[in-house]
């Protein structure tokens, strides 16, 4: 995927030793850690040098750039690991961009949040709804003059053509032109990123600012130098003079307090000058800096010797949890698990916490099953009943259990047309449970028996009787009934199935337990599920499951089975 975004890799950069995803902590900026202040931090613009501590706290408070970066670094993030954390990601996301927007009423971020499940494709692969035409609208003036979220927003969700965006670009030329150092900052990045221009070139002209830049100008310009150089390491071929320039301008960017800089410059001189990295990475840690933390931990997990807690790494742990790392919790899992005697209790709380990140790896640590409330079988969904389960409801009047029967012989005849007497049984049991839920009025029923009838009647579902009825399961579906739900989705266009599962979708992301369930179990085994989903409908089911309830775990179970290849699910 090429860099879209205009600040992400000058803010953050994904930590080597390990995958990081904030949690519900994160989404929710932790005010009350306190932090050394260090610097007047309002006099570092846009990417300035915070650290990811000190951004939440910013984001809490409604700065509109603070909260902007966090949206923009976690849409950068879901890209980098697409597959892996991704609901952590997108939540965050949302979150950040939903304050912005509401903070500004912006139309970046609200178009930056539209389509998270496939940015690139919003505009391709189904029909723009009329907010989005407005806020494209909107970030396009904006962008005529120069404003960067706007531009930034544009270039992320569009293929903006590169006459159009230089057209863009022109304000900040004439800023940058003028000395702007904020703008030449920006341009840099533009240039060597989006443009793809020779980084040597771009890097020239900042040299002559070296005495009276700001530290963000100063940091841009040796980041600029160390790429050249060939990162930390120093592996480029021309790698004396570029390092050189690279330890000049960041550490004069580190002086002033950016906390992007004093990162690089610890990294560089930890072998030359250990005391000074040492010196650096300590007011990281004091401000907040959470590559900074997730380093130590590692590194401190690495060299550990024997088991339970570890006083060194414990201020470590507490002060990374609060900034909502998924790795410190994982890590502080396992440090508890290793503890003897055992710690089952703090243990399970420490899996549990896991889980509710949408988080996988707290999985193993639960000695015993999750404990929930008994549930009595009439509040159970279909999907969640036994056969005999299924049929007793059913003799009871519950019109739903049946179609569930009905969908069950349904997939059983699918799987047996090779031979004739089960693919019998299996019309004349579906034409049973059908026919039973039709005279309850179940409208996915009376599909069904007509679709047994005329085989291909859904071929033209504009014409009659095919439209009235799949209009009826459309009505049906609006309500929530996902059993129907999922009996239409082939029939369904993507504006009704949108339509369809928002109710669905904001119960789920209010954390709902049941409506977690539900959803994960449209995503995986609805005509419309996809692999690229798979992922999603995995984090909600665990999530639902976390809070013990019994759909979640089942629909849990499903999806664990249904990752193929994965040998080690079958135990989970």
């Amino acid at each position: 995927m090429r860099a879209r975004l205009l600040l992400i890799p000058f803010i953050f950069s994904v930590p080597a030793y390990g995958q990081d995803i904030p949690s519900a902590t994160a989404a929710n900026p932790p005010g009350q850690v306190e932090y050394v202040p260090v610097r007047d931090l309002s006099q570092l613009p846009m990417d300035g040098g915070w650290t990811y501590g000190e951004m939440l706290d910013k984001a809490a408070a409604g700065d509109f750039r603070a909260n902007m970066l966090a949206g923009e670094y976690w849409m950068g993030l879901y890209y980098l690991n697409r597959g892996d954390l991704p609901l952590a990601c997108l939540e965050h996301m949302q979150h950040f961009f939903r304050n912005a927007a509401t903070a500004s009423g912006h139309p970046a971020p609200k178009l930056m949040m539209t389509d998270p499940y496939g940015i690139f494709g919003i505009f391709k692969a189904q029909p723009m709804q009329p907010e989005h035409a407005e806020w494209l609208a909107g970030c396009r003036k904006l962008a005529e003059k120069g404003d960067m979220d706007a531009i930034t927003a544009l270039y992320t969700v569009t293929d903006l053509p590169e006459a159009e965006l230089r057209r863009y670009l022109a304000p900040l030329e004439k800023k940058a032109a003028s000395g702007d150092q904020d703008s030449l900052a920006q341009l840099a990045f533009i240039k060597v990123d989006w443009l793809k221009e020779d980084p040597a070139k771009v890097i020239e002209p900042l040299k002559k600012y070296r005495k009276n830049a700001k530290p963000v100008l100063l940091a841009r310009t040796g980041e600029l130098a160390l790429a050249l150089d060939g990162g930390p390491s120093g592996t480029g071929k021309d790698g004396r003079e570029w390092r050189d320039t690279a330890i000049q301008f960041l550490s004069l960017a580190a002086e002033k307090g950016h906390a992007g800089a004093m990162r690089l410059l610890a990294e560089m001189t930890k072998e030359t000058t250990p005391a000074q990295a040492g010196k650096l990475l300590a007011e990281l840690r004091s401000r907040g800096d959470l590559e900074t933390l997730l380093a130590d931990l590692s590194a401190g997990m690495k060299k550990k010797t024997g088991g339970g807690k570890s006083s060194s790494l414990q201020p470590l742990f507490d002060q990374a949890r609060k900034l909502g790392s998924n790795n410190a919790f994982a890590w502080y899992a396992q440090l508890i698990s290793e503890a003897r005697p055992p710690q089952e209790r703090e243990l399970r709380k420490a899996a549990l916490d896991l889980l509710s990140l949408h988080d996988e790896r707290g999985m193993p640590y639960l000695k015993e099953p999750l404990s929930f409330l008994p549930k009595k079988l009439h509040q159970l969904p279909p999907y969640a009943k036994t056969h005999k389960e299924l049929e007793l409801a059913s003799q009871l009047g519950d019109a739903d259990s049946s179609v569930q029967l009905g969908e069950l012989w349904k997939e059983e005849l699918a799987n047996t047309q090779d031979s004739v007497g089960k693919a019998h049984e299996a019309r004349e049991n579906m034409r049973v449970w059908y026919r039973q839920a039709a005279e309850e009025g179940h409208p996915l029923a009376r599909l069904r028996l007509a679709q047994m009838e005329t085989p291909d009647l859904m071929d033209k579902p504009s014409a009659e009787p095919a439209r009235t009825l799949l209009n009826d399961c459309l009505a049906k579906g609006a309500a929530g009934d996902f059993i129907t739900l999922k009996g239409i989705s082939e029939y369904a266009t993507p504006e009704q199935w949108e339509r369809l599962t928002a109710g669905l979708r904001k119960k789920a992301q209010g954390g709902d337990a049941r409506s977690q369930a539900d959803l994960a179990y449209l995503m995986l085994f609805s005509y419309r599920s996809e692999e690229s989903g798979y992922p999603e409908a995995l984090a909600w089911a665990r999530l639902s499951a976390g809070q013990g309830d019994p759909c979640g775990m089942y629909v849990l179970g499903r999806a664990l089975i249904y990752e193929f290849g994965l040998e080690k699910r079958m135990a989970e």
